[in-house]
Parts: structure tokens; C-alpha cells; sequence
């Protein structure tokens, strides 16, 4: 589905609007070898539904990236990618990032991301900073 990327076999986090998505790491093939995080939809996921519950669930999908690309922080990952879809997949890639807002209050303990405390409150003043953005 995405060319010019090596992605990991194993997703590290999932995320996005109901945490639906897995993530994975991966990196650019081209001479920059950037890292970058792919979003990956597997539809199989939602082949019992009817087919007008499975358009509705598969545009919510596709507004997320959409979404991602209007807001323009410098804390806020920026697309990559824009969407992509096969018949089996919907994905798109962003710039690298190691954990999500759900994965931080959800699926971590803090001291298992951040070796000092000082960069543990470093990271909630730019979680805050973000979420001020993005409610003003």
C-alpha cells in the first residue's frame, strides 16, 4: 500500500479517534532514511457491517488525516503521506513521534517514557501548549 517505506512487522501503539489505528515505526528508503510513524487500517476489521455502516465507519477514517493536515503547531506531528486505500488497507504516514496522548495516559507509566522529571513536566507543558492551540 505505501511504497518508499520500510515499516516494522509488529505495531508499537494504536491510536487515533477511538484508538482504531495501529502505528507503526518505519523509515523513508530514499537517502534521508527518515524515520516516520505509518497509520494502518485493516478493513477486514469491518466487513460484517452493512455496507452503508461500512462507507460511514471508513469516511470517519478518512477525515483523520485530512484533519491532521489543517493544524499547523510545531508540536503537532505533520502528515507525511496523504491517505492512501486498497481494497484491504487505509493508511497514512506522519513524521516520527514515540507515544500518543492515549498512549501516555492509558498504556505507559510516565517513568517508563521519561528518565528525569524535569523532562517528564518539559513534555505536559507541550501537551498543554497543544491542547491551548487547539481550543483557541
Amino acid at each position: 500500500l505505501i511504497k518508499n517505506i520500510n515499516i516494522e512487522k509488529e505495531s508499537f501503539l494504536s491510536g487515533g479517534v477511538g484508538v482504531l489505528w495501529k502505528l507503526y515505526k518505519a523509515q523513508t528508503t530514499d537517502k534521508s532514511k527518515s524515520p516516520v510513524v505509518v497509520f494502518m487500517y485493516d478493513k477486514k476489521m469491518i466487513f460484517s457491517l452493512t455496507p452503508t455502516a461500512r462507507e460511514e465507519f471508513l469516511a470517519t477514517l478518512r477525515r483523520e488525516p485530512y484533519h491532521l493536515s489543517q493544524f499547523k503547531h510545531e508540536r503537532i506531528t505533520n502528515l507525511h503521506t496523504p491517505l492512501l486505500e486498497d481494497k484491504k488497507l487505509v493508511g497514512f504516514v506522519t513524521e516520527d513521534f514515540n507515544t500518543t496522548l492515549h498512549g501516555l495516559l492509558h498504556e505507559n507509566k510516565i517513568e517508563d517514557i521519561y528518565s528525569t522529571e524535569l523532562e517528564a513536566k518539559m513534555r505536559i507543558q507541550m501537551v498543554a501548549e497543544v491542547l491551548k492551540y487547539l481550543h483557541d
